[in-house]
C-alpha cells in the first residue's frame, strides 16, 4: 500500500502495479575532504543569514518590555500567592497547636 520514499510507482495503463522502480538520487561528490565540506557548510551559513528578516529596533524594545512586563506580573502573582499560602499554613499550624 505505502512505497518507500525514494521508489517510483510507474501509473501506467499497465494493470500489473507491481513495477516500482527506485528513484535515482542526484549524485553527490563524495570524496571531498573536511576542508571542502566546512567551507561549503560556511558558504551555506552566509546565504541562509542574507535570507533573515531582522526585527527593528522599535519591535526588539516592544516585545522586550512585553516579556519584562509578564515577568514582573508573574512574580507579583507569585509572591502574592505564598505570602497567602504561607499566612494560611501559619494560621494552622497555630490552630492545630492550641
Amino acid at each position: 500500500m505505502f512505497k518507500k520514499k525514494n521508489e517510483i510507482i510507474d501509473i501506467s495503463n499497465n494493470p500489473d502495479t507491481s513495477s516500482v522502480t527506485p528513484a535515482k538520487k542526484p549524485s553527490k561528490k563524495k570524496n571531498q575532504n573536511v576542508f571542502s565540506r566546512i567551507a561549503r557548510w560556511f558558504r551555506e551559513l552566509k546565504s541562509e543569514l542574507k535570507k533573515i528578516v531582522w526585527p527593528t529596533w522599535h519591535t526588539v524594545v516592544k516585545n522586550t518590555s512585553i516579556v519584562l512586563g509578564c515577568i514582573v506580573a508573574f512574580g507579583i502573582v507569585l509572591w502574592i500567592f505564598d505570602y497567602l499560602a504561607g499566612q494560611g499554613a501559619s494560621a494552622l499550624i497555630h490552630a492545630v497547636n492550641k
